[in-house]
């Protein structure tokens, strides 16, 4: 029972209730009366209430039977939300006497539908009196006690059991009583067991690492825990259980696992299977971590398993059922006349997982349906899964064979084999696949699409096309056979493109080229190449389809230089070293990628420069080393270009941060650092306008400026399209989609370096988009 007394005249001169403990901790609880009528419970609108303003004067005076404590918190309740009896300007204090005390002030707490939570500054006495005003004139507000036993139930709101790193909530307690229903607030001290795991700061709650917190509240005179699991979030994944290739109608089972950051397994509630382009792999129905696949129609196909932002990706290559057992292939004569005996000489690469070298000696191959002798052995390299990238393979025909169809098989040979034929650079006949999709699916020159399958609108796709056929030729016939034609790496424009349309002109002008580049220019210079030139990927695919060791050994001695020059922690980690930039860090790694890829271990030594010892040791000292320079905005900055950002270098560089991850090792830290400079390079580089990146980020007397650079757009695609194919974001597909505009109709490939820039790699964004 408690006592109101109202000072200066009210509705009710004096109230009674039973029922409340006269306990020294309690609740006090103040009801707004439209007269002496039944209390009313509002429901909860929200828990923000800003702190008061200071009162006018004309107050209204109440006395408060029994006392409360120290900290007790204050409910004033209204019969609607109509009538709010503390807004803005509202007061509310405690007086001793008729004088009011600011020390005796209540601290807002939380409010629901007009309704406030205060707690009080200090002890009240039942002598003490409640006052409270406004602006809008006084109100009468009976008071009593209620004790927090009364409380029927308190929890956190806002905080599921189980989260992941790096997600934040706001929390609010709340409680029910029998009497006042539903109470909330984000006022109380909150706190957690374990602050490494979870954070609590100004309302909000931070998942921080993995692992178990107890979140606690106390406040409204109770307290209550939460026990918090906090789960780390995937930042790789990884699909295993099917082959690398299907035949039409044949059904296997992936099955889709992720990893943190540190390596440690991540359960996914729902994982989202997806497979593209439509038709070539059919899905069973799964939001589990594993999915049937089955083989639709021919092609290579991409199967895609999302778990939150992170998607693991494996291309299988489907096959109609009467080349389940082989290759279907194609003789393609180099020289201007087909000789009576054609010696064909070729590499033919391999999908992954198709072929281990041990199963090399089984190779069969049929000429027009019959078996015939061939040599057959294993080219060195292989693909992440140790299975073969590619195998060489010597046989001869008679000149009315030269149309004839070709199906190496993989198992059941019965001919002999024959001695292998001395390999030259650019060889007087080859085989290629029949089916383009099916030699893009060995990954011999990188994802891309036949041209038969890209897209043809909007119309810049076909400019880009017919741009590369018109400028080629000319270029072709004006310089060839020049070596310095390689410039930006035209070799691997040219093979990309064999690989695209199967113009086997293409492939004789790429092999020419290599030995041009290879024999007249890199061999005399000792191996020793400036950035500009050490594009060198397009001298590793040669090796691959044609077998030629002198190339294979040439990328090797290139590494080995360009690591003794330009490498070294000492020179990479000295961002004033006057040599020092992204292309730089592009060329000394992307050369031992290439190394590894080519299945060494160390690389060779040239008369100025020694061998690598451990190559994977190097590169990954490499990684660690630029992955370090990387600025806090995403980019790479150097004194050599006055501490601006050279923005193509960048794009060269996050390319070759995405071939180290799919082909040495896919280190955690890879996809992070390309998000971030690509963020960069969008953010603050990228002109709308004028659909190019700025050359430089700013002024730098002598190289250049922030100005448009659109020649320069097909070397950001490997990267952005590396990065796409490991995110599948739309926002990042619409921005590759417009560097690849920009490129296909502002590049000035009139001239060959800018050709070769525009070409040398643009044509794989085909496939990652």
């Amino acid at each position: 029972m408690f006592s109101l007394r109202v000072v200066n005249g009210g509705l009710c001169a004096k109230t009674s209730r039973s029922g409340f403990s006269h306990m020294a901790r309690a609740t006090i609880i103040a009801l707004v009366l439209a007269g002496c009528g039944a209390d009313t419970v509002a429901t909860v609108a929200n828990d923000d209430v800003d702190s008061y303003a200071d009162f006018p004067a004309g107050a209204q005076l109440l006395s408060v039977d029994p006392p409360a404590a120290l900290g007790d918190s204050v409910i004033l309740l209204t019969r609607s939300a109509a009538t709010v009896l503390l807004n803005g300007t509202d007061k509310l204090l405690l007086a001793r006497g008729r004088a009011a005390s600011a020390a005796g002030s209540f601290a807002v707490r939380a409010s629901r539908n007009g309704d406030s939570v205060l707690v009080a500054s200090r002890a009240v006495q039942s002598s003490d009196q409640l006052l409270v005003s406004s602006t809008t004139g006084t109100r009468s507000s009976p008071v009593w006690v209620l004790h927090p036993d009364s409380i029927s139930s308190m929890r956190i709101e806002g905080l599921p059991d189980t989260v992941l790193v790096g997600q934040r909530f706001a929390l609010s307690a709340a409680v029910n009583s029998a009497r006042f229903g539903r109470l909330t607030t984000k006022r109380g001290l909150w706190s957690t067991s374990n602050g490494a795991v979870a954070s609590y700061s100004e309302g909000t709650l931070t998942a921080t690492s993995a692992g178990t917190a107890d979140i606690s509240v106390a406040t409204l005179g109770r307290t209550t825990v939460h026990r918090l699991v906090v789960r780390s979030v995937a930042s790789t994944g990884t699909i295993t259980g099917l082959p690398a290739s299907l035949v039409n109608g044949q059904g296997s089972q992936a099955t889709a696992s992720f990893r943190d950051s540190q390596g440690a397994a991540i359960p996914c509630a729902t994982i989202v299977w997806s497979a593209q382009p439509a038709g070539v792999l059919l899905l069973g129905s799964s939001t589990s971590a594993t999915v049937t696949v089955t083989g639709g129609t021919a092609g290579s196909g991409e199967l895609q398993a999302t778990c939150g932002a992170v998607t693991a990706k494996q291309t299988v290559l489907v096959t109609t059922p009467g080349s389940q057992s082989g290759i279907n292939l194609r003789v393609n004569v180099l020289t201007a006349t087909v000789p009576a005996t054609i010696n064909v000489s070729a590499g033919v690469p391999m999908a992954p997982g198709r072929l281990r070298a041990a199963d090399v000696g089984s190779l069969r191959l049929l000429v027009n349906g019959t078996e015939i002798p061939r040599h057959a052995s294993a080219l060195l390299g292989t693909h992440p899964d140790g299975s073969l990238r590619s195998v060489l393979l010597q046989f001869t025909v008679p000149a009315t064979a030269a149309t004839a169809p070709v199906l190496l098989e993989f198992s059941g040979r019965t001919a002999g084999s024959l001695p292998k034929a001395p390999v030259t650079a650019v060889p007087d006949a080859i085989v290629r696949y029949e089916s383009l999709p099916e030699l893009i699916a060995t990954g011999i020159v990188g994802p891309t699409l036949p041209r038969s399958a890209s897209p043809t609108s909007p119309t810049f796709f076909t400019t880009y096309e017919s741009k590369f056929d018109t400028f080629e030729a000319i270029h072709s016939a004006s310089t060839e056979p020049s070596y310095s034609t390689n410039f930006y790496d035209r070799i691997l424009a040219l093979y990309g493109f064999w690989a695209r349309t199967g113009n086997p002109i293409l492939f004789a002008r790429a092999s020419l080229l290599t030995r041009r580049f290879r024999d007249e220019y890199v061999v005399p210079n000792n191996y020793g190449l400036p950035e500009w030139q050490a594009g060198i990927d397009g001298m590793a695919v040669h090796y691959w389809l044609t077998g030629d060791d002198s190339t294979r050994n040439t990328i090797l001695r290139v590494a080995s230089n360009i690591e003794f020059y330009r490498g070294t922690t000492v020179r990479i980690t000295n961002p004033d070293h006057p040599w020092m930039d992204a292309r730089v860090y592009a060329r000394v790694l992307m050369t031992k990628v290439l190394s590894i890829m080519l299945g060494a271990t160390s690389t060779l030594a040239t008369s100025n420069s020694p061998g690598i010892a451990d190559i994977k040791v190097a590169a990954a000292n490499n990684l660690r080393d630029m992955l370090s320079m990387q600025r806090t905005d995403g980019s790479w900055r150097f004194k050599s270009q006055c501490g601006e950002a050279s923005n193509y270098t960048i794009g060269l560089l996050i390319g070759v941060l995405g071939q180290y991850h799919d082909n040495v090792s896919p280190d955690v830290r890879i996809q992070p650092s390309v998000q971030k400079a690509v963020d960069f390079l969008f953010a603050s580089q990228w002109r709308t306008s004028d659909r190019s990146f700025n050359y430089y980020s700013g002024t730098c007397t002598g190289h250049g400026g922030p100005s448009a650079a659109p020649d320069l757009n097909g070397l950001f695609l490997d990267g952005i399209g590396w990065l796409h194919r490991r995110t599948r974001n739309p926002q990042l597909r619409s921005y590759g989609d417009a560097v690849f505009q920009g490129g296909a109709e502002k590049a000035f490939v009139n001239w060959g370096k800018q050709f070769n820039q525009q070409y040398q790699m643009s044509w794989r964004w085909l496939g990652s988009r």
